[in-house]
Order: C-alpha cells, then structure tokens, then sequence
C-alpha cells in the first residue's frame, strides 16, 4: 500500500469518527425533544383520564349531571375551579378541570384536563405534528455530519496528493 493510499484510509477513518459526533448527538438530542414533547405528556394524561372514568365508572351522562355542584358527584375532589369561579358559584359543564395528579395520571399538580373531553374516548394521538420537529432536527444533523465527512475527507485527498509528489 503506498503513502498516498495509507493517509486516504486514515483521514476516511477520521472522517467517519468526525461526521459520527454531531449525527450521534443529533439522534439524543431528537430523542429527548420527542419524549419531552406536551403534545405527548397531553395525550397520555387525557387517556389516562378517560381509562379512570370508565375504570371507576364515573361515566355520567349530561342528564345526569345537570345541576349537579361540584360537591355532589362522585369525583368532586379532583375538580378545580378554572379562573374566576369558585366552589359556590359554579354548577356542571364539560368544562369541569379533573386533576390528573389526584387520579395518578402525572406527578404534575397543575396537570388538568375537562371531564368533556375525558369521558370521550381519546382521538388517535398525532403522531405526524410530534415528529415533524424531530425530523428537521435529525435532518439538519446529518447534513452537518456529511459536510464534516465531505470536509476531512477533501483534507485527506489534498495531503494524499502531496505525499505522493514528495520526493526524498
């Protein structure tokens, strides 16, 4: 193997260990931004939810629940007020907040999610609005990772040609 070749097959190696950084961190970094995304931790909560509501069968019907005060249905302790209203003031709408920490949904306090839109069953989860972030990202890595490779690549080719017009 000649001189030229030998310093080819080296910088190759480098290049593929310099463009692998960036695409390896680009995959963590698209990773965490999917299992991080609210459209997700909103979905898993309102599933969760409506699981509860017909687990413990508290499915009520609008009929059943005209009138009805918070104090009186049998969830009442995972209702909260939305702004402005308080416990005296405020009778049944599908607009009632349930709690998700109080029924072991989230770890979250603040994690709330309307008895309307819980005791429907859940619309299929959009998977093509939560990928598409990740997918730009990861493709703007990659073409960071290739112009790296493409990069130490031409390096190499340059000092490979120098080696071999180098005489001793």
């Amino acid at each position: 193997m000649g001189t030229a070749q030998r310093v080819s097959h080296g910088f190759h190696r480098l290049a593929v260990f310099v463009g692998a950084i960036p695409l390896f961190a680009g995959l963590v970094m698209s990773a965490v931004v999917l299992l991080d995304s609210s459209a997700w931790r909103e979905h898993r909560g309102l599933v969760c939810a409506n699981n509860y509501i017909v687990r413990e069968r508290l499915l009520l019907s609008d009929e059943e629940m005209k009138g009805m005060k918070p104090w009186e249905v049998p969830w009442q302790m995972y209702i909260r007020p939305t702004a402005g209203e308080t416990f005296a003031n405020f009778s049944y709408n599908k607009n009632w907040q349930i709690q998700l920490s109080q029924i072991g949904c989230s770890h979250n306090a603040y994690d709330t999610v309307s008895y309307g839109d819980a005791r429907n069953p859940p619309p299929d989860f959009p998977w093509s609005k939560v990928l598409r972030l990740p997918l730009i990202f990861l493709a703007k890595t990659l073409g960071v990772s290739l112009a790296l490779y493409g990069l130490v690549r031409a390096i190499g080719w340059v000092i490979g040609g120098f080696a071999v017009h180098k005489r001793y």
